[in-house]
């Protein structure tokens, strides 16, 4: 099975080498595909360009994957929508944290406050 992909001529398929082959897609990274491992959709995702082939293998057989095309995402799919909303919410938590530790800084600085970390620690010591 290595041997066939590795030898694959630039455009060629893997139909073309007379194999029993379906198409399946368009996948996201989170798709299954029935009757394969879990693993050959990440293996898809790792394939850096269109006619790129590799080898997944299980206990259920040898499978040889074929990358046709890559497509830009759907910016309006669910998971597109989440990992945008988190990133978003990620960005404006850390930078109200460091607003507030400039702030914070800026304000100890100019009211001439020094904090004694050695003591904080030796009182949270003494909690339970």
């Amino acid at each position: 099975a290595a041997d066939l992909v590795a030898n694959l001529e630039p455009g060629q398929t893997l139909s073309d080498k007379d194999i029993d082959a379906f198409a399946e897609g368009p996948l996201t990274r989170d798709a299954t595909v029935q009757g394969t491992p879990g693993e050959l959709v990440g293996a898809v995702f790792e394939l850096a360009e269109s006619g790129d082939a590799a080898v997944v293998t299980d206990e259920s057989g040898v499978f040889l994957i074929q990358l046709k095309t890559v497509l830009p995402p759907d910016p309006d799919a669910p998971l597109v929508e989440r990992l945008r909303d988190s990133l978003e919410a990620d960005i404006r938590f850390g930078v109200a944290n460091d607003l507030l530790a400039l702030f914070t800084d800026e304000v100890r600085s100019e009211a001439g406050i020094e904090i004694d970390q050695a003591a904080i620690n030796a009182v949270h010591a003494q909690f339970p």
